[in-house]
């Protein structure tokens, strides 16, 4: 029964690491997607779609610092246990 638990635990982690990737890449896309809306509507091409690009890509990595800094502090939570 461990075995089947430690396995489940196995991948509910996988699942949680492989969504960072997806999350960034959708991050990024709509940052310049809502960059190069406001470009084309106020006629200020590149400089929003590089603002979005750049607002999407800090916003993909913080997410990926958000998940890593809870798991830093849950297996901290864990040792002092």
């Amino acid at each position: 029964m461990a075995v089947g638990k430690k396995d489940e635990n196995g991948w509910r982690e996988f699942r949680k690491y492989a969504n960072l990737g997806t999350e960034l890449v959708v991050a990024v896309l709509l940052g310049a997607w809502g960059g190069r809306t406001l470009d084309q509507w106020l006629h200020t091409t590149p400089w929003f779609l590089l603002l979005g690009f750049i607002l999407g890509v800090a916003a993909g990595f913080l997410n990926i610092f958000r998940l890593v800094s809870s798991e830093t502090s849950s297996k901290n939570k864990e040792r002092e246990h």
